[in-house]
């Protein structure tokens, strides 16, 4: 896991990399947390979204992956708030995905689409 943490100006940011997250450490914010689904939203991790529901309850899900039967498994699909640079059978082309950071924390930006994963 790599943190970049929250300052008065900029909004948090996790690189979860292939973690569970079981070593703690996810920030608790009042702003919207970045955070990338651990190994492209494989279901072997879907600890670490128990773990950062319960240290932060606003978050935005970044997932980028292939186009995979398995990939993203329930646990990623169940996150409120996703995006992915390429959806498992949504047919939309490959996006490059940019956040905005707002003062209520990380936002896609214009032209992003969500999560469409099938």
């Amino acid at each position: 896991m790599f943190l970049a943490p929250e300052t008065d100006v900029d909004s948090p940011v996790v690189f979860a990399a292939d973690s569970d997250l079981a070593c703690g450490g996810v920030p608790g914010s009042s702003r919207t947390l970045a955070l990338t689904a651990p190994h492209h939203g494989s279901e072997a991790n879907k600890a670490a979204y128990i773990t950062v529901s319960q240290a932060a309850p606003n978050v935005v899900w970044v997932r980028s992956d292939g186009n995979y039967k398995k990939r993203p498994g329930p646990a990623f699909l169940g996150q409120k708030a996703r995006v992915c640079t390429l959806c498992r059978g949504g047919g939309a082309p490959k996006q490059t995905v940019r956040l905005d950071d707002t003062p209520s924390g990380w936002t896609l930006a214009t032209g992003v689409r969500g999560c469409n994963c099938k």
